[in-house]
């Protein structure tokens, strides 16, 4: 964690600022957001689930959620009851299939910050022109 906040990006990174931003508290010092568990404290002691965030400030997303509830409710009240087990069956496989997608992208994303990372601190050339 120390070697986190003197890193430039620390502050200015949005995936950085969002975190701290989120234990920061009106009131609190730096100093006090410092004492606080690092990230990996946090994961270990179960306190870090981002799989259970939500979206938030999302209009789009909130709006296409209030409207797929309201199309599986009246759904399923045109199905008579072994069809309408049968359709939560499948929205329930849908959910598993959709969770193990979100993992697999959440597990390629963090490989990819990581691996961008240990080139940033690595000191390699970036690719294509890039300084």
């Amino acid at each position: 964690m120390k070697y986190l906040k003197e890193c430039i990006f620390y502050r200015d990174c949005p995936v950085f600022r969002d975190g701290y931003e989120r234990h920061m508290t009106p009131g609190m010092t730096e100093r006090q957001v410092e004492k606080m568990s690092s990230i990996l404290e946090q994961l270990y002691a179960g306190d870090l689930a981002p799989a259970e965030r939500n979206i938030q400030g999302n209009e789009e997303y909130d709006r296409l959620c209030r409207e797929s509830v309201q199309e599986i409710r009246e759904f399923s009240k045109k199905l008579d009851e072994q069809s309408r087990k049968a359709f939560e069956q499948l929205l329930e496989h849908y959910l598993e299939l959709t969770y193990i997608e979100k993992s697999q992208t959440f597990c390629d994303g963090f490989r990819l910050g990581a691996g961008i990372m240990c080139e940033v601190f690595q000191g390699r050339p970036a690719a294509d022109g890039w300084q």
